[in-house]
């Protein structure tokens, strides 16, 4: 089995045993982040809820089994929407070169899958989108409950 094919039954298997909301039952700590496995799914990011504390650590594992790039935006709804801007006004080659002064977010090629940390220091309301052209108007969006600590 070649290592495309082992990631895509992996991504198969997150697909099937997913739950809709991942829920903060431990939290992480900057030593010790939680982990969360995020999947892409057409336009989806599966789980698409996402439940963390005020003061958690995650590491983020995001895996694209598509033929279709990604991004993977952590922001606010006016940094959603500065990121989507950046997006739109950037010719497609350049994409992965796009980068925005607040959020974070991370290029996902197709095929290929991500890790990043993310540290929730407030209880701001945040959301995880996709912002490459025409995917965000598609829905591709997760939502982030912060919970008090």
């Amino acid at each position: 089995m070649t290592q495309r094919m082992r990631m895509l039954a992996a991504c198969g298997v997150t697909l099937l045993t997913a739950a809709c909301t991942v829920s903060g039952a431990q939290n992480g700590t900057d030593a010790n982040p939680r982990v969360i496995q995020l999947t892409v799914d057409g336009y989806r990011f599966v789980p698409d809820a996402i439940e963390v504390t005020v003061g958690e650590t995650v590491r983020f594992v995001v895996a694209n089994p598509t033929d279709m790039a990604h991004e993977v935006y952590i922001g606010t709804p006016a940094e959603q929407a500065a990121d989507e801007a950046a997006r739109a006004s950037t010719a497609p080659m350049q994409q992965p070169n796009v980068t925005t002064q607040y959020g974070y977010g991370v290029y996902l090629a197709a095929y290929s899958t991500v890790e990043f940390r993310y540290h929730f220091s407030n209880r701001d309301e945040v959301m995880i989108g996709c912002h490459l052209p025409g995917h965000w108007a598609n829905g591709m969006k997760a939502a982030i409950t912060v919970r008090g600590s």
